[in-house]
């Protein structure tokens, strides 16, 4: 079974990516290329450079890993 699964790009998705991107400017990554769900519960964001991240909310703010 695999770790994690890919899922298309909610507004969840882009909630984290642009919270992500408007607190490390100038943002020098890329779009959102993917998404994944993660066994964990977290989201992992891919953007077009290959780099990627780990989402998820606490207290009610977005926190990348």
């Amino acid at each position: 079974m695999n770790a994690r699964e890919e899922i298309p790009v909610t507004e969840e998705v882009m909630r984290y990516a642009k919270a992500h991107m408007e607190a490390d400017r100038p943002w020098s990554h890329g779009r959102v290329a993917r998404a994944y769900q993660e066994k964990d519960g977290r989201i992992s964001i891919t953007y077009e450079d290959s780099c990627w991240w780990f989402y998820r909310d606490e207290s009610g703010r977005v926190v990348w890993e």
